[in-house]
């Protein structure tokens, strides 16, 4: 199966790490600053996982559809 072209935001005022599940041929584990834009590959059924620093360490925010991030 293709891989598409997403695009994310860090809209937040922390520092995020992202993750993409559900995907054996790509692979992304990344630290994303506040206000960056950041461009990556994934398979359509992958999800990114969107995590931010707490006091007690990660904290999952929310699991996003790879196709909702789609460049179109």
């Amino acid at each position: 199966m293709p891989s598409i072209l997403c695009y994310y935001i860090n809209h937040s005022k922390a520092i995020q790490h992202i993750k993409l599940q559900k995907t054996a041929q790509l692979s992304l584990d990344r630290i994303v600053f506040p206000g960056e834009k950041f461009i990556f590959e994934a398979l359509p059924e992958g999800l990114l996982e969107i995590y931010t620093y707490t006091a007690s360490g990660l904290q999952l925010l929310q699991t996003t559809a790879c196709e909702q991030l789609q460049v179109l």
